[in-house]
């Protein structure tokens, strides 16, 4: 009973921590660019694309089938900032049967491909190989295993340039399946280490690295004698010693996990599972995270799926290690089965974001295979795609948001009554509006201003409404006609309330000069504050503790220079301390 109730009181939970995401929106929070073919072709078909990140740009690496052999080969492609230029193979040509790879990028930029191709020694066996991007080339497969099975769940994660991680799942003396584990450096492979747990098969594995360069491991247990039962389960490696796996209770009847770690290298779940919320029988898409001691509550970052003929179905995170994940998936959605829509989330650092369709929804096709990468502000999203023959093959598309502060300039400053802000936007599609988005400690992100756009693509806007000094963060909204829309920001003004005071004013300071301010100090670490016009904070220069007084004269001595070193440009500023007005003076060179 107690262990029901448990069940139950986690349920409860879940459904608490989904309420909001139920709302629906009308429009994307990014712009998507079309789709591009990356590598167009009639003949043969490419699948199974993965995405890697280079030098700061996107490679792609898929499983594609050779047009004179028709034998399987591990193809890549480079972004060269306008397209994407079919490069080869990753794989020495010619081998047979080569299965879908398994991607990642290390942050030095290494990129790692983990596949499986038969044994040419026991047709029925395959190897499981690895290759890097050594700089100039892709280096000569290692051979991890020589006699695993064409069906077995694979995945790595890229530490450097001479290390990874690799996992899969493998039979066992026992009869059941395990998963193994294995470990590439500089100095060639470790012994292989494997998860004896002969009451169950354990499958689907996935692995990252944390924070600390600790390798993390997960996979789907089969519990066959109760299959509500079924859970995840976890281990990690401290030091030389892998820990006792242990489950992970909730969300249920998980499947495919994918493992991560963010910005921070806090380990990250997210997996298929079943959403309580609907039915037994629909999925959803859930992510925990590691929050020191243990996972914290899963938190369904899909939106519910109420009809019976919908479903959720093949989810992929972005393989970059220490970096905030970006999460794709697909959705069949209706009676027909011609369509599926693809829906990102990403993890902020504090939450998940409400899911986003991916690009404008013009094309109907049936879409499969989804992968997706985050470079920067930029989104990346790859897919398979049947195309018009004869024959009709699979095509591998990809496309991309826009980072619009490449096409957006946008500025706040501080202005004598308030923070001004300039915009001018030189895009190729038309806005339909134009929103001022503000933040500040003292109140949450709020449109303060729209507007619709002019034909000189620019304008501005004062903003008086503010309560009083403090930092303010601005973000420009845009809404094209499409729908979509993005961002520009944040831009980060921090406001000092220029009251001026009635003492000692216009007061002349020469570099290396006196100034001199009328307040009070709190103790002996207050410090007089140095301003300039536009009330960006340019020097704080601290007071002696010898000679502070509670009230009275302060002097400090200012040599002309900004934090940093530079010179300060004659004009007026404004010396104020905490509980002061602001003091007017004159620097002059």
């Amino acid at each position: 009973m107690a262990s029901r109730l448990s069940r139950a009181s986690q349920f409860v939970i879940l459904a608490i921590q989904t309420l909001t995401l139920l709302a629906p929106s009308s429009v994307s929070a990014v712009i998507w660019l079309p789709p591009q073919n990356a590598h167009p072709q009639t003949v043969a078909g490419d699948v199974f694309p993965q995405f890697a990140v280079h030098d700061g740009a996107p490679w792609l690496i898929w499983r594609g089938t050779d047009p004179i052999e028709f034998d399987s080969e591990i193809y890549y492609a480079q972004w060269n900032g306008r397209s994407w230029v079919f490069s080869g193979t990753v794989n020495p040509a010619n081998q047979d049967s080569e299965l879908p790879p398994r991607v990642s990028s290390a942050p030095d930029g290494t990129v790692w491909v983990l596949w499986k191709a038969q044994n040419p020694d026991q047709p029925d066996r395959y190897l499981g190989l690895t290759s890097r991007w050594a700089r100039k080339g892709w280096s000569l497969p290692d051979t991890l295993w020589r006699y695993g099975a064409r069906y077995e769940g694979i995945e790595l994660v890229a530490v450097s340039e001479e290390e990874a991680w690799f996992v899969r799942e493998g039979g066992s003396s026992q009869g059941t399946t395990d998963i193994f584990v294995y470990h590439r450096t500089e100095e060639g492979l470790d012994p292989v280490f494997q998860f004896v747990q002969p009451d169950a098969d354990d499958v689907i594995p996935a692995v990252t690295v944390d924070g600390n360069g600790n390798p993390w491991a997960v996979w789907y247990r089969l519990d066959y004698g109760n299959p509500d039962r079924s859970p995840l389960q976890f281990s990690r490696r401290v030091g030389s010693v892998w820990s006792k796996p242990q489950e992970i209770p909730a969300p249920r009847g998980p499947v495919a996990p994918k493992m991560t770690s963010d910005s921070g290298g806090s380990p990250i779940i997210v997996t298929l599972a079943q959403d309580p919320e609907t039915s037994i029988f629909a999925t959803a898409i859930w992510a925990l995270r590691w929050q020191g001691d243990s996972w914290g509550v899963p938190i369904r970052i899909s939106r519910p799926v109420a009809a019976p003929d919908s479903f959720v179905f093949e989810l992929s995170v972005s393989a970059q290690p220490k970096v905030d994940p970006q999460v794709v998936w697909g959705l069949k959605s209706g009676p027909s089965g011609t369509r599926a829509d693809l829906f990102t989330s990403h993890w902020s650092g504090l939450s998940w974001t409400f899911p986003e369709f991916v690009g404008e929804l013009k094309d109907s096709t049936f879409v499969t295979s989804p992968a997706i990468a985050s470079i920067g502000e930029v989104i990346w999203v790859a897919y398979n795609k049947w195309v018009e023959g004869p024959p009709s093959v699979q095509n591998i598309f990809a496309l991309h948001t826009l980072d619009l502060s490449d096409f957006v300039k946008f500025s706040a400053t501080r202005a004598r009554k308030g923070i001004l802000l300039r915009w001018y936007e030189r895009l190729d599609q038309d806005v339909a509006s134009i929103r001022i988005r503000r933040e500040s400690d003292a109140s949450p992100s709020s449109i303060i201003a729209e507007f619709r756009p002019n034909p000189e693509r620019a304008g501005s806007f004062l903003d008086t409404t503010l309560a009083g000094q403090g930092e303010y963060s601005y973000w420009l909204d845009l809404t094209l006609g499409s729908g979509q829309g993005g961002s520009v920001g944040p831009r980060v003004v921090h406001f000092q309330a220029f009251r001026e005071g009635t003492g000692i004013s216009n007061v002349v300071c020469a570099p290396g000069g006196t100034v001199r301010i009328t307040g009070s100090a709190d103790d002996s670490s207050d410090q007089v504050l140095i301003f300039n016009v536009a009330g960006r904070l340019v020097r704080a220069l601290g007071l002696a503790s010898s000679s502070a007084p509670r009230r009275g004269v302060f002097e400090v001595q200012w040599d002309g220079r900004i934090t940093g070193g530079a010179n300060a440009p004659s004009g007026i500023y404004f010396a104020t301390m905490r509980s002061s007005a602001a003091h007017r003076f004159v620097l002059m060179r």
